[in-house]
């Protein structure tokens, strides 16, 4: 139930209150690449981050949600 209640809060956000912006930077809090930090390089209307982090000397770009990452 929790996760369905998650899913319903994402679905009434309002579009021009969003918590993060394009080049900030973010630490992950969830997920394989936890504790990484990084730069946002893309925004969309789902909510999902394109965040660029560093991974053996070269930049990569991951998709995650806002609720899987801080601002730093």
């Amino acid at each position: 139930m929790d996760q369905v209640r998650k899913f319903e809060v994402k679905l009434n956000r309002d579009p021009d209150k969003r918590k993060f912006a394009q080049g900030q930077r973010i630490r992950i809090t969830d997920g394989p690449f936890e504790l990484f930090e990084g730069r946002i390089a893309k925004l969309d209307n789902n909510y999902r981050l394109g965040v660029l982090i560093d991974l053996l000397g070269r930049e990569v770009r991951i998709t995650l949600d806002e609720d899987q990452v801080e601002a730093v």
